[in-house]
């Protein structure tokens, strides 16, 4: 397991496992909290009555 992980993985620890990928950008975006949810609803709903 070990060699493959390592086939996978360069010494500069980039990957090109898309999945690795994808875990380790996802792992640098900020969650959504509850108050940025409500800003951005109210957007989308002024955005609608706009329409």
């Amino acid at each position: 397991a070990a060699a493959a992980l390592a086939a996978v993985e360069s010494d500069a620890g980039r990957t090109t496992d898309p999945v690795r990928m994808y875990m380790r950008e996802m792992g640098t975006v900020e969650l959504l909290t509850r108050e940025g949810e409500i800003v951005i609803a109210k957007r989308i709903e002024e955005g609608i009555r706009d329409v």
